[in-house]
């Protein structure tokens, strides 16, 4: 008999769980309170912030190497 394998979602750390809420209620309220978009502001509430954790390395790195 084949085992099925299931597929976890990234852990993520309680603070960034409670900036990706932040955020996305902050989406919510920009869009008048509007229901039925939670999962949809929270997706890219997330990937904001994981874009803006990464793009202050990069350009701190690009600094460096222009030198």
């Amino acid at each position: 008999m084949e085992q099925q394998q299931t597929l976890e979602p990234p852990a993520i750390s309680d603070g960034l769980q409670r900036q990706i809420e932040r955020r996305a209620f902050q989406l919510y309220e920009a869009r008048g309170r509007e229901d039925g978009h939670d999962l949809d502001d929270w997706l890219r509430a997330e990937a904001a912030l994981r874009r803006e954790a990464v793009l202050p390395r990069a350009s701190i790195a690009a600094a460096v190497y222009e030198e």
